[in-house]
């Protein structure tokens, strides 16, 4: 297969992705959309096709490939990148995403767990008794995996990536060295998870926290099971997502700062975290109860 001119400066490319820190999963997300959009330019276009016109084509083209709104800002957003790198290195004059509109789209609305779909998930995933050693295992992991999410506001990808190595029980602190954007960050452990945690007898350092009974790293996708499989056994059909919300939303009812939840989160910007945990009723309500019956 015929890579064209285009494509021969993408591991170039790929290499100025990882010269700023980007996690793994970050340039292979925008190398792929690179490809994708060559891949429509074809092998034999060369840097004159990259065009305002050919890019909106391009929107187009994914559009009636009926990928989302989200789906087509992201490969805009990677084919910006790559077109201002393109500047910096004298091989384009101008950036040609900038005459291009980005489509508009609705973030889809993550639900938190409710008081009462909190009781129930903690009463599924109580541990039975009369388990096998091996089925011992993959019931604590996957419970130690929930309390992750819930009790320190992990993504799915930093649970399955997190080692025993930044964890330091001793000191109530666990580290996720490369979280979105490659971005580290130190979180305080609560109680609850403490204890979890503490139920693992064997913690070597580079033994994943919640990984393969072989001791070896899940990817996100093999740790969705737990929210895939796993939980609808028991008739409880919730997101990973839902339970970081959940962890958010509740420390926001709990009166935690938004700058706290901010921190803990590890979003860019506060406006990130507004906008991640939205309005609700409930929290509205108890707002306005905080005004006094007379002045």
């Amino acid at each position: 297969m015929r890579i064209g001119f285009i494509g021969s400066l993408v591991p170039t490319y790929r290499d100025h992705l990882h010269s700023l820190n980007r996690s793994l999963s970050g340039v292979r997300r925008y190398i792929d959309q690179i490809n994708g959009f060559i891949a429509f330019l074809g092998p034999d276009a060369d840097l004159s096709a990259i065009t305002p016109q050919m890019i909106v084509r391009y929107r187009v083209f994914l559009a009636k490939r009926g990928c989302s709104g989200a789906t087509i800002g992201n490969a805009l957003t990677a084919i910006r990148s790559f077109c201002k790198w393109l500047v910096v290195q004298g091989k384009l004059v101008d950036d040609p995403t900038r005459a291009v509109e980005w489509p508009a789209h609705e973030d889809p609305i993550v639900r938190a767990l409710s008081n009462e779909e909190l009781s129930l998930l903690f009463r599924v995933i109580a541990e039975p008794e009369g388990l096998s050693e091996e089925e011992q295992f993959y019931w604590r992991r996957n419970r130690l995996a929930i309390y992750l999410m819930l009790y320190a506001g992990l993504r799915i990808s930093e649970v399955s990536k997190l080692l025993w190595r930044d964890v330091y029980l001793d000191d109530n602190m666990l580290v996720v060295q490369r979280g979105k954007g490659g971005r580290r960050r130190e979180l305080p452990i609560h109680a609850a998870l403490k204890e979890e945690m503490k139920k693992v007898a064997l913690r070597r350092p580079t033994w994943p926290v919640a990984g393969s009974i072989e001791h070896e790293p899940l990817t996100p996708k093999s740790m969705a099971h737990i929210f895939e499989r796993w939980l609808p056994k028991f008739e409880v059909f919730i997101t990973a997502h839902q339970l970081r919300r959940t962890f958010a939303t509740q420390l926001l009812r709990r009166g935690a700062t938004l700058r706290d939840i901010q921190l803990l989160l590890g979003h860019r910007s506060l406006k990130t975290t507004a906008a991640y945990l939205g309005v609700n009723p409930k929290d509205l309500e108890d707002g306005l109860n905080l005004l006094p019956a007379s002045w």
